[in-house]
């Protein structure tokens, strides 16, 4: 069994790749679980799948038909500062000024600060939109001052 870093070679590619609109389609019909068939050398089983977990193995399937890897985490999951540095690509102390700054919410557990997944992400989704919006008001700017 590969690990959670096993980047996928050309045949889960390709396999990946054929999977997704078969499941897509699946996915369009709109019913909240699925039946599905398993089959393998070892015989046929039956399971019951919620629709978003077949929705997260679509996005999984994206990923590795792509070539990347992927990986499930918890959207309730709590970073330690360095994570959540990592996730944002900001340094450490800079991360932690802009939780006491009360920026991002933490909790200490002892003298360690954690932070909330969702919280990061948030807070992320939120910078990248406000840098998306001032990098267009700067090109609608020069537009209108006719630089080039």
């Amino acid at each position: 069994m590969p690990d959670l870093y096993t980047i996928p070679g050309a045949y889960e590619r390709a396999t990946a790749e054929k999977a997704i609109p078969p499941l897509r389609d699946l996915l369009d019909t709109g019913t909240v679980t699925h039946r599905l068939r398993l089959v393998d050398e070892n015989g046929e089983r039956e399971v019951e799948v919620p629709a978003i977990a077949l929705w997260m193995l679509q996005h999984a399937l994206e990923e590795i038909a792509k070539g990347n890897g992927a990986n499930v985490v918890p959207i309730q999951a709590e970073l330690t500062t360095q994570e959540a540095a990592d996730l944002l690509n900001v340094s450490r102390p800079y991360l932690i000024r802009l939780a006491e700054a009360g920026t991002i919410p933490f909790t200490k557990v002892g003298r360690h600060r954690r932070l909330r997944r969702v919280d990061v992400v948030a807070y992320k989704t939120k910078r990248d939109e406000e840098s998306a919006w001032m990098m267009n008001a700067l090109a609608e700017q020069r537009q209108s001052l006719g630089v080039v």
